[in-house]
């Protein structure tokens, strides 16, 4: 195809689309510090919101430190914790589901522990009905001393004792 029988218009306006194309493709996938340093203007914006938008993430991030999580095994039985407010305890404790044994909370203190999220079950292996780790969650929600107990029983049994226990000492503290 001959160049001359393309509008000279026409092919103007091609070569301005794929010169900013190009110019933007720069931009996205340069680093900016190269791009500005060669030259290239720092939009108006950017300038301007750049250093209060590093402030904020700051400030936000200093604010809000990430909720520890403090696990307990069965070995942690009548052991005394201490965790900070808007953290998680987590207790896995031996288990196995199939056999109509769960490990239900037989002291709830709702007001300084809540329970976070469902009761998770993580097998040994992956055949039916094998023992595994049953996986409770709690948020520590205010600050305050309670004691944690745990019941391992078939919940369709009422007048049966539990077949095992798992207490502890929980101390949360306002940081």
């Amino acid at each position: 195809m001959d160049k001359s029988m393309i509008p000279r218009k026409f092919r103007e306006s091609i070569f301005l689309d794929l010169k900013q194309f190009l110019l933007l493709h720069q931009l996205m996938y340069k680093q900016p510090s190269s791009l500005y340093s060669r030259g290239y203007p720092m939009p108006k914006y950017l300038k301007m919101y750049t250093l209060p938008f590093i402030i904020t993430l700051l400030v936000v991030s200093l604010g809000h430190p990430a909720p520890v999580t403090v696990q307990l095994r069965e070995e942690d039985l009548g052991r005394t914790v201490e965790i900070g407010v808007g953290d998680i305890l987590e207790v896995a404790l031996r288990g196995n589901p199939a056999t109509g044994y769960i490990w239900d909370v037989a002291s709830p203190d709702k007001g300084i522990l809540k329970q976070v999220g469902e009761t998770e079950f993580k097998p040994d292996r992956k055949a039916r009905g094998s023992n595994g780790n049953i996986i409770l969650r709690f948020e520590a929600a205010e600050a305050g001393k309670t004691s944690l107990k745990l019941i391992y029983h078939r919940p369709f049994e009422k007048n049966r004792p539990p077949i095992k226990t798992f207490e502890v000492r929980v101390t949360v503290k306002q940081e």
